[in-house]
This record gives structure tokens, C-alpha cells and sequence, in this order.
């Protein structure tokens, strides 16, 4: 019985988040569900003072890791 349930319950899993992405990315370019919900999520926790460890604040020049002429 336990597992039955986990099966159907994995799949409403599926089908439900699918069709969610689906209508998030509907007419939009690749990945853009992705970018969509990291900005999101970053506009989150600024909203709510939290600790955001994606946004790099930096400021100076940045390398590419390469010699020039080499």
C-alpha cells in the first residue's frame, strides 16, 4: 500500500512541476525558467535582509585566466 502511494504521488510530482515549467517558459528562450527562478529567489532574499551569497560585489578588474600573445 505504502508503496503504491509513493509511486502516484511521484508522478502528480512530476506531472504537476512539468506543466508548471511548461507555463514559465511558454514562447521563451532556453533556460529561462532557470534564470527566472534564480533572480527570483535572489530578489527574495534581499527583500527579506538575508544572506546572499550568489551576487558577487567586487569591484576592480576581472582576469579571463589567459597570458596575451602566448
Amino acid at each position: 500500500m505504502g508503496m503504491g502511494a509513493a509511486m502516484i504521488m511521484l508522478l502528480l510530482t512530476v506531472l504537476v512541476s512539468g506543466s508548471l515549467f511548461q507555463k514559465i517558459k511558454r514562447g521563451r528562450p532556453d533556460y529561462y525558467y532557470q534564470h527566472y527562478l534564480m533572480l527570483r529567489d535572489i530578489f527574495l532574499r534581499v527583500k527579506t535582509n538575508t544572506n546572499n551569497d550568489r551576487v558577487i560585489h567586487y569591484s576592480g578588474t576581472w582576469g579571463v585566466g589567459r597570458t596575451d600573445g602566448e
